[in-house]
């Protein structure tokens, strides 16, 4: 499921945080970072796949899913999978400026 605009309403705890010029900043220092475009969706399957592992170690029998939804329309890729997941504080923490 994509997240929309309204969504973002459940993450009040960023308002705190990140000013959305910031965040605009910090995005495109991170666009300016990859070589290619399709570097982006490389790195979060990456990501996925770590999470997928983090939680086969707990659970040996998780189901190992990605799944990529690819919307013409708004121009979006989204990638969500089974993996570990991440809490809200780690949210923060990596959308804080100078971290990954």
């Amino acid at each position: 499921m994509a997240t929309t605009a309204a969504d973002l309403n459940d993450f009040d705890f960023l308002t705190e945080t990140i000013d959305d010029e910031l965040l605009r900043h910090n995005a495109q220092n991170i666009l300016d970072s990859y070589a290619h475009p399709w570097d982006i969706l490389a790195e979060t399957l990456q990501n996925s796949i770590d999470a997928i592992d983090l939680m086969a170690e707990k659970f040996k029998e998780c189901q190992k899913l990605v799944f990529i939804d690819f919307d013409a329309k708004r121009r979006a890729i989204e990638a969500s999978d089974t993996g570990v997941g991440m809490s809200a504080n780690d949210l923060k923490r990596i959308l804080a400026p100078g971290t990954s």
